[in-house]
Order: C-alpha cells, then structure tokens, then sequence
C-alpha cells in the first residue's frame, strides 16, 4: 500500500470543489472505491470531522467516470496510426536495405580506416627507401608523395558495403576519379 499523506485527506465539501460535484456525489464515490477515511464515524457521514483519502477517490474517477473528450479520441487514434505507418515505411526501407544499423555501417567504416591508418604507417617504410641517396627535386619529392597518397585514397575510397554508389557512374569506374582522370576533393 502506498504511503499516506495526511494532507490529502479533504472534506466531501472541499473534495466536491475540486471534482466539480456534490458533496453527497464524492460521498457515494468513497463508498463506491472503499476510500481511506479520516476522523470519527459517525452516523452522518456529511459531518466535516469525516475527511477521504483524495487519491483512492483520484483513483476512482478516472478508472470509473473519465472519458476523454472525443476530439482528443480522434487525435490519438490519429498519431497512432501515423506512427504506425512510419514504422512500416521505416521497417519497407530497410528491407530493400537503403537503411541501416548503426553499429554495422560503424563496424565497416572503422575497419577502412584501420586499412588507411596501416597503410600510413607503412609510408615510413616505404617513402625512405624512394627518397634516399637521390638527387631529388621538389617536384620529384611531391610527385612520389603523391603516388603514395593516391594509392592509400584508392584503396580506401573502393565501392563496397555501405558506400554511396553513383547510378550515373560506370561500373568498374574508381569512386575517387573524375572523369579526366584527376582526383576530385
């Protein structure tokens, strides 16, 4: 049983002010749901020495007596069934898989960059070994940086699980290139 506050037991007068009825109404209410009562018994239940328990009596109300007003029915029914339809439009979306788990596309995307973060790591190796014991030109310096850097951004930027896919590129058409063969971005 729930705690009792005492400052919410109330007269039937002051209970009738607040649900709008007659004192004798909020006393066949507390009859009816059995109320917490207050104060001595006495034979003329009208007494104010005799207080219910205003949530028995909340309680009762609204399980026995309330309706929602017919516009607010309508309402319900109404984001109801917008709701409804958003989720089978939701769940239609993702079985034709143009929507998808968080976590997966998470998962794929982290492992890509796992491959890009390698393949940085690997330029140490790599860059010294074209760069050292030459005679080399910015140019040539930048040239050979470049090579590497557009292998990475190839290998990264391939077509696979969750990429956007250009339906007015060619198949087979690197994702990375423009059509004259230079990087875009």
């Amino acid at each position: 049983m729930d705690k009792v506050i005492d400052e919410l037991f109330l007269t039937s007068q002051a209970l009738g002010e607040l649900f709008d009825r007659r004192p004798d109404v909020i006393r066949r209410w507390a009859y009816e749901c059995n109320a917490r009562r207050l104060g001595k018994e006495v034979k003329k239940e009208d007494s104010p020495k005799v207080k219910y328990y205003l949530p028995d009596l909340l309680k009762h109300y609204l399980a026995t007596y309330y309706k929602p007003p017919v516009e607010d029915e309508k309402q319900i029914k109404i984001q109801i069934e917008t709701v409804k339809l958003e989720k089978e439009k939701f769940l239609l979306r993702k079985l034709k898989e143009e929507v998808y788990e968080k976590e997966e596309v998470e998962l794929e995307w982290a492992q890509r960059l796992s491959e890009v973060k390698q393949a940085l790591i690997a330029l140490q190796f790599y860059l010294p070994q074209d760069l050292s014991g030459k005679e080399l030109s910015t140019a040539e310096v930048k040239e050979i940086v470049k090579k590497y850097t557009n292998e990475i951004m190839e290998r990264f930027s391939r077509e696979g699980k969750y990429t956007h896919v250009d339906s007015k590129r060619k198949k087979g058409h690197s994702p990375a290139r423009a059509k004259n063969g230079k990087r875009m971005g």
